[in-house]
């Protein structure tokens, strides 16, 4: 593995802006790529997101989470994530949201429960990763959501996308989790705070242990994505700004890496 991991930043974090210039600010700050979130259909026009992100590799996608309609649908969301991502030269990961059992996604849900290949299934030639999602807290009458999340990743033949914030105000212990999970799956960490119920916040604004969760990270020798993933409204305003914020928090993290 790398000696540090490979530093993304989520254009999520900055969607309220063009992606061009997201990308240039990501290129600035000294991020290695960006994860690409496919907030639109227009994304698909592969030249067209190329040119955009001139300078800065699309590295890891993030499959549609919303708005279905645009897409035609949840599965169609993916399978047109899938086209794309085969199409980006130097894409590494695909990361998607399981479907929830519920009247808007069901066909998709129940397509996903038989599938114990998602990759051939999709016909993916990248790698693809689910997303482990916010849950209700442990309770003693039911599995805890996290460990059948990582049974899902297994058993249908794709790795983990690890969001810090979610298993966070899932009321999960962070750093125990890195043990419930061979590390060979990890293949992106979506990194952010988090403070009761909310989520995405800047690295220091919440309650999570992060320093300590990012040591765990070293002595484990983690070397893929980690994908800085928090809310516009964590950044300031003014460009100069936002790249002075981002440059200080790959310092912070690679110096715990170090």
């Amino acid at each position: 593995m790398a000696d540090q991991p490979t530093f993304l930043l989520s254009s999520g974090c900055l969607f309220h802006l063009p992606l061009s210039e997201c990308a240039r600010i990501a290129r600035d700050a000294g991020f290695d790529g960006l994860e690409l979130i496919l907030n639109h259909p227009e994304l698909l026009d592969v030249q067209q997101t190329m040119t955009q992100t001139r300078g800065m590799p699309i590295l890891s996608l993030h499959a549609p989470f919303r708005q279905w309609s645009l897409w035609g649908g949840h599965l169609r969301a993916w399978e047109k994530s899938v086209i794309l991502g085969n199409k980006l030269p130097e894409l590494q990961n695909i990361t998607l949201h399981p479907p929830a059992f519920k009247l808007s996604q069901l066909a998709h849900f129940w397509w996903y429960a038989k599938t114990r290949n998602l990759p051939e299934d999709l016909k993916a030639n990248v790698g693809l990763s689910l997303e482990n999602l916010p849950t209700v807290a442990d309770n003693p009458f039911g599995r805890d959501p996290f460990k059948g999340h990582i049974e899902q990743c297994i058993n249908k033949n794709v790795n983990l996308t690890l969001d810090v914030c979610h298993l966070g105000i899932s009321n999960k212990d962070i750093l125990q989790a890195l043990d419930e999970f061979p590390l060979d799956i990890l293949v992106n960490v979506h990194f952010s705070d988090a403070r009761g119920l909310q989520e995405h916040l800047w690295p220091g604004d919440g309650e999570l242990p992060l320093d300590n969760f990012l040591r765990l990270l070293r002595e484990k020798k983690y070397g893929n994505l980690l994908t800085l993933e928090v809310g516009p409204a964590t950044l300031p305003q003014k460009r100069e700004e936002i790249v002075s914020k981002l440059k200080k928090f790959l310092d912070w993290v690679k110096n715990l890496f170090v």
